[in-house]
């Protein structure tokens, strides 16, 4: 099972030394794209804690980011 969804950084928050990330599927923006993205997820977020130095910074709210769900295959799988 693949999933690919498109979502959008809706807020950066800093703290002492690392940042946290929310995220929220894309929105029926009025672009094709838009609408189909919004049609197969039209609701959901997300929020990731980012410490990788090299990273801090780089998310800025408005960007859209395409995201995917694979299954890991874990050997605890039912």
């Amino acid at each position: 099972m693949n999933v690919k969804a498109k979502m959008r950084v809706s807020s950066v928050t800093q703290y002492q030394g690392y940042e946290m990330l929310k995220f929220e599927c894309v929105a029926d923006d009025g672009t094709l794209e838009g609408n189909i993205f919004s049609n197969q997820t039209p609701n959901g977020n997300a929020s990731l804690s980012l410490t990788n130095p090299n990273l801090i910074g780089t998310f800025k709210p408005g960007q859209a980011f395409y995201v995917y769900f694979e299954l890991a295959g874990d050997e605890d799988e039912n």
